[in-house]
C-alpha cells in the first residue's frame, strides 16, 4: 500500500506540473514529489528542444524559470518548503549549466553522448 501511494503521490504531482505556475506548483507539493517532477519535466523538455534544436531558447526559458524560482525563497516558508528550495535550485542550477554546455557544443541528436551521458 505504500508503494502505491508513493506512486501515485509522484504521478499525481507530475500531472499536476504542467497545470499550473511552476512556482506554485512547487509549494504545493512535497519535496520528493518536486525534485522527481522537476526532473522528470526537465528531460521531456530538453529532449524537446534537441529534437526542435531549440536550445538556446530553452536555455533562456531556464534562466527565466531559475529567477523566478529564487523569488519563492524571499516569501515566508516553512522549514521543509525552505529545505526543498534549496535542493531544488541547486539541481535547477545544475541543469542550466549542463543545458549550457550542449548548446556550446552544438548537440542537435537526444543520441549524442553529451547528452546521453
Amino acid at each position: 500500500m505504500m508503494y502505491d501511494s508513493i506512486r501515485h503521490c509522484l504521478k499525481t504531482s507530475v500531472d499536476h506540473y504542467t497545470e499550473v505556475d511552476r512556482n506554485d506548483w512547487i509549494l504545493a507539493h512535497s519535496g520528493q514529489c518536486v525534485l522527481n517532477g522537476s526532473q522528470v519535466h526537465w528531460t521531456m523538455e530538453v529532449e524537446e528542444a534537441i529534437n526542435n534544436n531549440a536550445l538556446p531558447d530553452y536555455l533562456a526559458t531556464l534562466e527565466a524559470q531559475l529567477l523566478k524560482t529564487v523569488e519563492l525563497v524571499r516569501r515566508k516558508l516553512t522549514k521543509l518548503q525552505s529545505i526543498t528550495m534549496g535542493a531544488l535550485i541547486t539541481i535547477d542550477v545544475h541543469a542550466k549549466d549542463v543545458i549550457k554546455t550542449l548548446v556550446g557544443l552544438k548537440v542537435e541528436s537526444i543520441a549524442a553522448f553529451e547528452w546521453i551521458s
